[in-house]
């Protein structure tokens, strides 16, 4: 599952002096995406526990026992990648090493994670910052003991007050070899523009994206045509008070045809409340 991450400036009122910071291209949905996108909801129980070791290393273990009522829905990579739970109690544990770390507001000089389940599943990432404006990330995700299951990868970052550029190489399990090079720019105080390319190299196939972000007081707007249109979005977030954040979400796919989500998220300082209701009637709310 793709986690919709949107720092607190994507929800709070815009200035007409205030410069925002431009998004990647990867996550510039992500203020909309984190309240109308799919939501992965614990059909059961799930217990965490973090272990504080030092100032810089942490332990994480986390229990989930489903509902007994939930029947096996299958255990292949497809699941597991997209997020889906097993029916079965898993057992998770996670390390976190940071080093370098100089603010508790910034992101450390290199952090390294590893995580394993009981059912075989492993992650590990590197994040090592090379200067001021490059970083490298590395990551692999095997989905089971299988290495042939086992998706690599490795990014090269670059961000300044104006823009957002990134480039990867990754090796898929299904879709083999596959490289890209996105980038965001500011064009205007109120106007930011991207692109993804993406090249399927074992498929011999390539893929455009593009996007943009735009302001007008305290609204902000959103667009974007992913794959080479495969899906089109369009949306739109105002503050309608403090902490209180109304969004609209037109998606488009020629396959699928169109949704139209609305909702709102309120901020408080121990919880959030996300609501939301979508033109097919489907109601969800969310605590969390």
């Amino acid at each position: 599952m793709i986690s919709h991450r949107a720092i607190e400036e994507d929800y709070s009122p815009t200035h007409s002096q205030q410069k925002r910071k431009v998004p990647s291209f990867e996550r510039l949905l992500d203020p909309i995406l984190g309240i109308t996108g799919e939501h992965e909801f614990i059909k059961g129980f799930k217990f965490d526990i973090a272990i504080p070791v030092s100032e810089y290393f942490q332990l994480f273990q986390s229990w989930e026992i489903p509902n007994s009522g939930i029947k096996e829905e299958g255990n292949n990579m497809m699941q597991a990648m997209m997020g889906r739970g097993s029916s079965k109690p898993t057992y998770t544990f996670t390390a976190q090493l940071a080093k370098d770390v100089t603010s508790p507001f910034e992101a450390p000089g290199m952090l390294m994670m590893g995580k394993v389940d009981g059912e075989g599943r492993v992650d590990s990432i590197l994040l090592k910052k090379l200067s001021n404006n490059l970083n490298l990330k590395l990551s692999a995700n095997f989905m089971s003991s299988k290495t042939d299951d086992g998706a690599l990868a490795a990014d090269l970052e670059y961000s300044d007050n104006d823009s957002e550029a990134s480039v990867k190489l990754q090796h898929h399990p299904m879709q083999g070899l596959v490289g890209s090079m996105a980038y965001m720019q500011r064009v205007h105080k109120h106007l930011m523009l991207g692109f993804d390319f993406t090249q399927l190299f074992s498929h011999k196939r390539s893929l455009f994206s593009y996007g943009a972000k735009a302001f007008l007081g305290n609204h902000t707007f959103y667009a974007s045509s992913i794959q080479g249109g495969a899906q089109y979005h369009a949306g739109y977030v105002i503050p309608i008070r403090r902490g209180t954040n109304f969004v609209s979400h037109y998606k488009y796919e020629p396959e699928h045809g169109s949704t139209t989500i609305i909702g709102f998220k309120q901020r408080n300082e121990t919880a959030d409340i996300t609501a939301t209701i979508s033109s097919k009637f489907k109601l969800a709310t969310i605590l969390s």
